[in-house]
């Protein structure tokens, strides 16, 4: 097969939603100096317009991003701040065939990880993911999803974040699969979309701690859209998931009761897109979480989920992101009960310098415990086209983290960060 290539028309701006950088923290002169000189590579939606190969349908673009970042606190720890310079290589490939009705998309990706101050947190990951749209006709389309992925909580995170950090860094293998069936055009005053999902989570190191960690989550989910304008959707959603794990989850010393669930989630909402500058859509209802072991209490409450695109300016976009639901444990209590808001700021000066500003406060509450704890993070990102196929970018961000039971639970960590991105 023979490619040629040509360039995407991509701006520069990115065109996803709220997106947050790495905590990172600002370091020494002499340090910084270094990163001047060194250079890193970013992986985001920011990057150069990348050359695309083409043959006929099928479109292949790949990409080389390396990162150098400095953090003062790897651990995310209150005590015993460990800083390191943290070089992160990511090598990714996009194929994608369509054929103006129909089509699919694969994604390829690698990073290898290295910490200056510390060899045993190094590591490796990769994930492959696919997607496909196919329109059977014009009342009936089908869209299917799968991963696959090999990667790591980072020491201080995840299971880590509340108890003694282990030896290494836990590795997982996580897979994904998904498919949703519509019926109706898009044009149609009524459609009706269902499908079912999957996803599968596995531990596979650190076995004194990962005991009762895996788990096998299936879903449905059915959705009835009114189209009430040409531009604007009133919609009715139902979801359930079911989690089961492979066995009880050993902490504090002994074996707990089983964390096997299933969950129900109902919506009303709307989804618009009533002009040029606005998009969105709001969904408001409740969620119920009910575990099979009844040593275990169930929960109940409010859940949202609130995404908002607003451009002003053809160059200007502002994303408004906020939610509340529930998510699996971390050792502590029966599940976790999140409350999400973001705010993002992308901003193009010229065609080839832009900026991207983000905030975000996530409140967790650890049910069937008495911890609970709030995170603020803050990053601004300034990003500069070098050439068509090379970006720079310097960042800076900060994270918080405050609870309610002990001060040795929260942590401060800010950075600064300098890279490249690039492309054929």
């Amino acid at each position: 097969m023979t490619f040629s290539d040509t360039t995407s028309s991509s701006s520069g701006v990115p065109e996803n939603g709220f997106t947050i950088d790495e905590s990172i923290k600002s370091f020494a002169l002499g340090r910084s100096a270094l990163f001047l000189a060194i250079t890193t590579l970013s992986c985001d939606a920011l990057g150069a317009d990348p050359r695309v190969f083409q043959s006929g349908n099928l479109s292949l673009t790949p990409l080389l991003n390396v990162n150098f970042t400095d953090e003062d606190n790897i651990y995310r720890r209150n005590v015993d701040e460990v800083d390191s310079l943290i070089t992160t290589i990511t090598p990714s490939l996009a194929a994608v065939y369509s054929n103006g009705v129909s089509g699919w998309q694969l994604d390829l990706q690698a990073s290898d990880v290295n910490f200056d101050a510390s060899d045993v947190d190094d590591y490796s990951s990769w994930s492959i993911n696919g997607s496909a749209h196919l329109e059977l006709n014009e009342f009936n389309l089908l869209d299917f999803n799968a991963g696959l992925q090999d990667d790591v909580q980072r020491r201080g995170t995840g299971f880590s974040q509340f108890g003694p950090l282990p030896d290494e860094p836990d590795t997982f293998e996580q897979s994904t699969l998904g498919v949703t069936y519509q019926l109706g055009s898009q044009n149609a005053r009524l459609r009706l979309r269902v499908g079912g999902n999957s996803t599968s989570m596995e531990y596979t190191n650190n076995e004194e701690f990962a005991t009762g960690r895996n788990y096998d989550q299936t879903g449905l989910q059915s959705t009835l859209l009114w189209r009430v304008s040409p531009r604007t959707d009133i919609l009715v959603e139902a979801r359930t998931n079911d989690f089961e794990y492979d066995q009880a989850l050993f902490a504090g010393g002994q074996t707990t009761a089983s964390l096997d669930s299933s969950e129900q989630y109902v919506f009303l909402g709307v989804s618009w897109e009533a002009t040029a500058r606005t998009t969105g859509s709001i969904r408001i209802g409740r969620a119920d979480k009910e575990f099979d072991s009844p040593t275990r209490q169930d929960v109940d409450g409010p859940s949202y989920e609130v995404g908002i695109e607003y451009s002003p300016l053809t160059y200007s976009t502002f994303n408004l992101t906020a939610s509340q639901n529930y998510g699996e444990g971390i050792g502590i209590g029966n599940a976790t009960e999140r409350k999400l808001l973001g705010i993002n700021w992308q901003h193009e000066w010229r065609p080839s310098l832009s900026t991207v500003v983000s905030i975000q406060s996530e409140d967790s509450d650890y049910v069937g415990s008495a911890l609970t704890d709030n995170v603020d993070r803050l990053s601004a990102r300034l990003n500069y086209e070098l050439a068509r196929w090379l970006d720079v970018n310097i960042g800076v961000s900060t994270e918080e983290r405050e609870t309610n039971v002990t001060q040795a639970f929260g942590f401060d960590q800010s950075g600064l960060s300098i890279g490249f991105q690039a492309s054929f």
